[in-house]
């Protein structure tokens, strides 16, 4: 049991120490990110944004960030620590061994990234993920240490998998960078494509708000809620559990006409009967099953799209 306990101990203890670098390595690679959004997105000058198509996208990242122009000159001004080569490596991780090895990790750990999101893949993950598939063939192509024959001489042969092993734990990100170069630039590639990713994510998101906000389509959308409560209302009719019970379906129809009001107040072209039958449409091409928590979150969502009219004073006087 004791020695059961030291060895969950040290997988704890390289898990952690993993995770740290792989933090640390994302932090490295974030600035280099940021440095190659900043040269894209200054003009050829570097005195203001480059407004050109080509390179406006990278002007949008560097705002979004809440770079300026001359925040981003003095990033590039800085040294770049992607500009390492082999030629800065050296010890363990410089050994033709690791370095075969590496190259077959490293493709193993593309094979990851393209077979899932990129989306969901940063520097630090990509960093985590060469680690350990470098781990492992590690573990699978260099012995352990042996005895040798006997005789003269050492008795034990080390081919070097303990000092390998812990070279690589405890490889940090100024290592990466110059004993791995072509690791270096993916991973770089594989950050500013997440970047670029949710930025996209971001701008369709705020546009769909946009959109969704227009007096036509909170009226297709209150639509298709209220034909959802009413359907909810109608399954369970008669059973003793219901879905949507009488007083919430005639809430449901006061905010639909609320809704209704403020969107012919703000548009007075909608047409109404095909917003109605836009809202058929939607409710006929749903597949959404209809159960309980569906169907009070739809109630629910009808009533808050509703614009809110303060009570009238019905207290009296005291």
């Amino acid at each position: 049991m004791q020695c059961s306990f030291k060895i969950i101990g040290a997988v704890s203890i390289v898990a952690l120490t993993l995770g740290a670098v792989a933090e640390s390595f994302a932090e490295t690679i974030e600035q280099s990110v940021t440095r190659t959004i900043c040269l894209k997105g200054l003009n050829r000058e570097q005195t203001d944004w480059d407004r050109s198509t080509s390179f406006y996208f990278n002007v949008e990242m560097a705002i979004k960030r809440g770079l300026t122009v001359d925040a981003c000159r003095k990033l590039i001004a800085q040294p770049d620590k992607s500009a390492r080569t082999n030629s800065s490596c050296t010890g363990i991780l410089a050994g033709p061994v690791i370095q075969k090895l590496a190259a077959t990790a490293l493709t193993q750990t593309k094979q990851e990234v393209n077979t899932s999101s990129n989306a969901i893949w940063g520097a630090g993950r990509v960093f985590e993920s060469f680690q350990q598939n470098l781990e492992r063939l590690i573990n699978l192509n260099v012995p352990p240490p042996s005895y040798g024959p006997r005789g003269p001489g050492p008795q034990i042969i080390d081919y070097g998998l303990a000092a390998m092993l812990t070279a690589n734990r405890e490889m940090t990100s100024d290592q990466f960078i110059s004993c791995f170069p072509q690791g270096w630039e993916f991973a770089k590639a594989t950050q500013q494509a997440k970047k670029e990713f949710e930025m996209r994510q971001e701008k369709a998101r705020q546009e769909a708000e946009i959109e969704a906000a227009k007096p036509v389509n909170r009226l297709r959308q209150a639509y298709f809620d209220y034909m959802v409560v009413k359907r909810c209302y109608d399954v369970r009719l008669g059973y003793q559990l219901v879905y949507i019970n009488e007083v919430e379906l005639e809430r449901a129809k006061r905010a639909v006409n609320t809704i209704e009001a403020s969107a012919l107040k703000e548009d007075s072209s909608i047409d109404t009967g095909n917003a109605w039958q836009e809202g058929i449409r939607m409710i006929e091409t749903s597949q959404r099953y209809v159960e309980q928590y569906f169907c009070q979150k739809t109630f629910n969502d009808l009533l808050s799209a509703a614009p809110y009219s303060p009570p009238v004073k019905d207290f009296g006087r005291y």
